[in-house]
């Protein structure tokens, strides 16, 4: 490590594991510690065996939670969490200046858009503020006064898609568009081999993927169902279905505003709807579902990924991850998945109809050459996300800041 080498702290919510998560880790691996060396905030940390080696402070803050305000709408689940954000915020507050003090790191880069109350500190402290905002934020009161937050507290707002720039109406001047990057990585063959015995997957099998980290409806998970049921007819096709079905732990006050939440707006028992919804597929072994897996090793089992969510993404990951493993993608013509996806070149863009979807699959499903042009060209495409290049564009990102403020 050089003298010369500066010292960015990277804030997020939590170190447990997701999207932002992932985006963190690659972008670490690559960045040059010669230039930049890394201090990490968290919310929490229940992965600690994911950031070893790096230099992290565990940071319990109940106003840095506040991810619900995305969505915003005057219910209950929403007005707790304001509450609970309003009533924390002066002491964590005070506890971000003390923690900043005491790093004294050249510049901050808050890694989710959710890190209100750091991003805050960092700002009245007037340290240089990259702010990473990875989700799609929500047209509401709330919303209105994050884009506002943002657009004074940062120097550098980091988009990774233009659908996520959309919810942005800042100054365009502040928007950096750097798409996530992703890390390839090699699955053996035996770790392939052992994850279809493992769920019952024959080697003859044509498996499609869904792969999502937080199993909700909007996912496409009960459309993709009734897709499913049409194809019944093609007796290889098999749907694998990866994703976490144990609800986070919450306090006892929380999960009981949750279930009248939920109750109220009709989405009650999300999760249970989706298991019976599919269960007499996976009973006739058309479905299986695996859990929480290995996201490359899930894709390399694969023939093709889904992406049949039925709102906006913010960007897409699962794509691009695909795309690294030479593995086509099917996914619903909404944005990022617009930005992302090249129809017939290196997936297919579908609209949200039953029959398109079957004919889609249909049609990749019986042309196993096609699939593999597409795959080939697909990993082509990977080349765009390379981490080494995702890390130079942030570290050029830092330099122009820091160059700017002298």
């Amino acid at each position: 490590m050089t003298p010369e080498a500066r010292t960015v702290a990277y804030v997020d919510i939590t170190g447990r594991g997701g999207g932002s998560n992932m985006s963190l880790r690659i972008l670490l691996d690559a960045l040059d510690r010669q230039r930049y060396r890394p201090v990490l905030v968290f919310g929490d940390l229940n992965n600690a065996e994911r950031w070893k080696n790096e230099r992290v402070f565990e940071f319990n803050f109940a106003s840095f939670d506040n991810f619900d305000f995305f969505l915003a709408s005057w219910d209950v689940r929403w007005i707790y969490q304001l509450l609970r954000f309003l009533v924390h915020l002066p002491v964590d507050f005070v506890r971000s200046l003390v923690l900043l003090r005491k790093l004294r790191p050249t510049a901050v880069h808050v890694n989710c858009g959710q890190a209100v109350t750091f991003g805050i500190a960092a700002k009245t402290l007037k340290y240089p503020i990259v702010w990473h905002v990875r989700e799609l934020v929500g047209q509401n009161l709330f919303g209105k006064l994050q884009d506002r937050l943002y657009s004074i507290c940062a120097d550098r707002i980091v988009v990774p898609s233009w659908a996520v720039a959309s919810r942005l109406p800042v100054s365009r001047k502040k928007i950096v568009l750097i798409r996530n990057a992703v890390s390839a990585g090699k699955v053996s063959r035996d770790d392939v081999l052992h994850f279809k015995r493992e769920h019952g997957i024959e080697h003859d099998e044509f498996v499609i993927l869904l792969l999502a980290h937080a199993v909700a409806i909007t996912k496409g998970y009960l459309f993709l169902a009734d897709v499913a049921e049409q194809l019944a007819d093609k007796p290889k096709i098999k749907f694998v279905l990866a994703g976490h079905f144990l609800d986070q732990k919450a306090s006892a006050f929380h999960n009981l505003l949750k279930t009248i939440y939920r109750t109220a707006k009709g989405h009650s028992g999300e999760k249970r709807k989706i298991l019976d919804r599919w269960e007499p597929l996976v009973r006739t072994g058309k479905a299986v579902f695996p859990g929480y897996v290995d996201a490359k090793l899930a894709i390399e089992a694969s023939a093709v990924v889904v992406c049949p969510t039925r709102t906006h993404e913010p960007f897409g990951r699962t794509v691009i991850e695909a795309y690294s493993q030479a593995k086509p993608v099917i996914a619903s013509a909404v944005p990022a998945f617009t930005e992302l996806i090249e129809h017939g070149s290196t997936g297919w863009l579908v609209e949200t109809s039953v029959s398109d979807w079957v004919r889609t699959i249909s049609m990749v499903y019986n042309d196993p050459e096609q699939l593999s042009r597409v795959g080939h060209r697909a990993k082509l495409k990977s080349m765009q996300y390379l981490p080494e290049e995702h890390a130079e564009q942030i570290m050029n990102l830092y330099e122009t800041i820091l160059t700017s403020r002298h």
